[in-house]
């Protein structure tokens, strides 16, 4: 009888939807296992749906690798899924630490998330392997008398979920922009909005790319999208995680196309599960059964076909306690 899968879902936060995504993907792969949660926090909606909450140590603390490794021992965890941009170098630097104890970490490696999570290193290795991307102006710069043109993004350079972003239409608003921050400048991107999710296999593949169009988003996440069969956008997405050194898992790439030109601008690679990536699995590009499978040896069952024009019509939804344990941490 095979080993069971069980996965441990890192800093699982509000990823309720994902816990059950792993649970489905291990009974797809005709697996037993269980689906456990790491956060700081007890009051974590992700954790309480998931077969048990791990509270993990900060992501600063030097134990933190050590007390996640020796959880996942104790309870036979087989893969890692990191979920947030500030945890994916810790585990891109311990992913041998943990492979060594028959953990498989779904990162990528460190010079991808080097790319990743800095705007002018993502801007500079777009540019350097002749991809399509924005034009980028540091704001001293700017606001020292350079050419522009309004509208400009001023993005923090290391910021996530769209924390900070903000348009500048003149230099009266450059001026107004924190300088704590550590902001860049980009040239607009023309058209709408697009995120591809894309898979890429332990021999740094790219399975599959399944772009979906953002109606709507809220604090920097989809909440109203739409999958879209695009050639164009499916083909470019596919050539960046080629390109990148050492990707791996599931990544997402954002995207902007102009309908009336065709030209498409790549604003943005994240290096993990993108909060939207619920609707990608409910066109049927089911990443995870098809990872699970390949790394155990199969063949993967999922299939790559997807169904264009599903949409997503995200709502909140609650998670009820009695209140035991958790009123501690009000």
């Amino acid at each position: 009888m095979s080993a069971p899968i069980n996965i441990l879902l890192s800093s699982s936060g509000r990823r309720g939807e994902l816990v059950n995504i792993l649970r489905q993907a291990i009974e797809e792969s005709g697996r037993s296992g269980v689906v456990l949660t790491a956060d700081r926090s007890r009051l974590t909606a992700a954790g309480r749906l998931s077969d048990e909450l791990f509270i993990a140590p900060d992501l600063r603390d030097p134990k933190f690798v050590d007390e996640i490794l020796a959880f996942c021992l104790s309870r036979a965890v087989t893969h890692i899924i990191p979920t947030i941009d500030t945890e994916l170098p810790i585990y891109a630097a311990a992913r041998d630490v943990f492979s060594a104890n028959g953990i498989c970490v779904w990162v990528s490696g460190p010079e991808t998330i080097a790319i990743a999570q800095d705007k002018r290193a993502t801007n500079r290795w777009l540019v350097a392997n002749s991809l399509p991307a924005p034009r980028q102006i540091e704001l001293d710069e700017a606001l020292a008398g350079a050419r522009l043109e309004y509208p400009l993004i001023a993005k923090p350079a290391g910021g996530s979920s769209s924390v900070g972003v903000s348009t500048v239409r003149s230099l009266s608003d450059l001026r107004c922009l924190d300088r704590k921050r550590d902001y860049v400048l980009e040239t607009v991107a023309r058209g709408r909005e697009y995120t591809v999710d894309v898979l890429v296999d332990d021999q740094a593949i790219c399975r599959a790319a399944v772009p979906r169009r953002r109606l709507e988003t809220r604090a920097g996440e989809v909440s109203k999208g739409v999958t879209v069969r695009d050639h164009d956008l499916i083909s470019l997405a596919t050539t960046v995680a080629d390109k990148l050194p050492d990707p791996f898992g599931v990544l997402n790439i954002q995207i902007f196309k102009d309908d009336t030109t065709g030209e498409l601008c790549v604003i943005e690679i994240n290096a993990r599960f993108g909060g939207g990536y619920p609707l990608t699995w409910a066109a049927g590009a089911h990443y995870p059964t098809w990872l699970i499978q390949k790394l155990a040896g199969s063949t993967p069952t999922a299939s790559p076909e997807w169904a264009s024009g599903t949409l997503m019509l995200r709502y909140d939804q609650g998670v009820y306690l009695a209140l035991g344990e958790e009123g501690e941490a009000l």
